[in-house]
Parts: C-alpha cells; sequence; structure tokens
C-alpha cells in the first residue's frame, strides 16, 4: 500500500542575523516555497525576530530560543516537544544552557566536532521524542539511532566548514508514521563583510 504525504516541514537554524549576515540566504524562502513546506522549525540562534516574521510569510513559524536569542528572552523556550502529523518531536538548539555552552567550547578547540558527544544529551532532552532536531553545531547531520531520527539542517549562514556551506533541511511526514528527512545545501553565495556574494568554488561543491 502506497504511503500518502501527510506534511511537509521546513527546518531551519543559525541564521545569525545582523550578527554574521545582514539578511537570509535569498535561496532559503524559494526552497521553502517550492518545497511546498506547510510549518517552519527553528532551532535557534534567529537574533532577530525580523527572520521568523520573514519565513512566516511562507508558513506558521514554531521557533526555540539558542545562545544568541537573548533579544528574546523567555518569549521562545529552550525546548519545544511537539505533535506532527502523529509523530512526537523535540526541537532544540542544542547548547544545553550557558554552563555547558561554555564547557563544550573547550572541548570543542580541544578534540573538535564529534556528534557522538551531543547524541546522550539530545536523546535525554528528547524525552521519548522519535524526531529530535537541534542546531548550534553547524555540521548537518541526518541519521537514524534505534528508530530515533536525529537531525540538524546545518548552518544557513555562516558554517564551521567552509566546505559544507549553508543548508537548511525539509521533513516529509508519511502515513504509519514514517518520517522522510533531506538536507539542502545552498551553493553558490559566500558571506563578505556581512552580505551575501557569488562564490563560483561552491556551485558544484
Amino acid at each position: 500500500m502506497q504511503q500518502q504525504l501527510l506534511l511537509t516541514v521546513g527546518v531551519i537554524s543559525d541564521t545569525h542575523i545582523p550578527d554574521r549576515v545582514e539578511r537570509i540566504h535569498p535561496q532559503i524562502i524559494p526552497i521553502f516555497r517550492e518545497a511546498q513546506v506547510e510549518q517552519i522549525l527553528h532551532a535557534g540562534d534567529i537574533s532577530i525576530p525580523s527572520v521568523l516574521m520573514e519565513l512566516g510569510q511562507v508558513a506558521p513559524v514554531l521557533a526555540v530560543r539558542g545562545n544568541r536569542d537573548l533579544i528574546f528572552d523567555s518569549s521562545l523556550p529552550n525546548l519545544r516537544l511537539i505533535e506532527l502529523a502523529g509523530v512526537k518531536v523535540a526541537l532544540m538548539h542544542g547548547h544545553g544552557g550557558w554552563i555547558n555552552y561554555f564547557r563544550d567550547k573547550l572541548v570543542y578547540f580541544r578534540d573538535g566536532y564529534q556528534l557522538e558527544r551531543y547524541i546522550p544529551k539530545l536523546i535525554t532532552a528528547a524525552a521519548g521524542a522519535r524526531v529530535t532536531i537541534f542546531g548550534h553545531t553547524h555540521f548537518p547531520e541526518n541519521l537514524w539511532r534505534d528508530d530515533k531520527l536525529i537531525f540538524n539542517p546545518g548552518s544557513a549562514s555562516s558554517s564551521i566548514s567552509r566546505k559544507l556551506g549553508p543548508s537548511v533541511g525539509i521533513l516529509r511526514f508519511y502515513t504509519g508514521g514514517n518520517v522522510e528527512a533531506e538536507i539542502i545545501k545552498m551553493a553558490g553565495l559566500k558571506i563578505v563583510a556581512h552580505q551575501w556574494v557569488e562564490d563560483k568554488t561552491l556551485i558544484n561543491g
């Protein structure tokens, strides 16, 4: 029996506007429109409210607070546990509070990025959710672990590694609780002096 698509969700994180770039990547809105997303989830480090307003022109937006989101104060939670098409979803930034943030920075500078360091914390925070969405690391991740999806769309602005480039994600929810996850890389532009400019080295990257 063919499964039926129930819901398409756009996933974005780490827009960092205007601290790293003045506006969102010009491909983001067209990507979400083409995918016909019905909901957008922002995993934090939004930086200013106008980002959510712009995304809201495409579809309703749910967001959580990242370590760069002091302007939102308590208006955004650190964690959202929601149900999408009958599937429990956890949305978080993933920095785990300020003490953990600074401790993790020290470990990162010593050992580099290691996804396995984050997974136990994410699963614990997700409180049994089948889909865990996070940001913060600027590294895209799309993997299943014990029938649980761990998904990071990567940074929509600057990445830790220039080879990665900016990216966003799409989640598709089907009948039977099936979930399909996709990371979409946005090539051809780079950030120079807080502006998006053409970068031919990324077009075929």
